[in-house]
């Protein structure tokens, strides 16, 4: 399957315990391997204030999610980690 960047943004970011944890913001992309490297999530204010993150002033806490951790892509991202195991700040 191939996807645009479009295609990702704005869609359903989920974790491996099913929970909804924010929406597809965009990737990282090597320029040197020509691979992308990672998806940014930007994590709804709820989830971040219930796992205890901190929230930017005007805008949403955003994660750098490496695509090792990203287990399928279908109707949303499908994330390896567990909502207890994001890695928010």
């Amino acid at each position: 399957m191939e996807l645009k960047d479009s295609d990702l943004r704005k869609r359903k970011v989920m974790t491996s315990d099913g929970k909804e944890v924010g929406m597809g913001a965009g990737i990282e992309f090597d320029t040197t391997s020509l691979k992308v490297q990672a998806v940014f999530v930007k994590i709804h204010s709820e989830v971040s204030k219930e796992l205890g993150g901190k929230k930017p002033l005007f805008s949403k806490a955003e994660l750098r999610v490496p695509i090792e951790r990203i287990s399928g892509i279908g109707d949303a991202i499908i994330l390896t980690w567990s909502a207890a195991e994001l890695p928010l700040k």
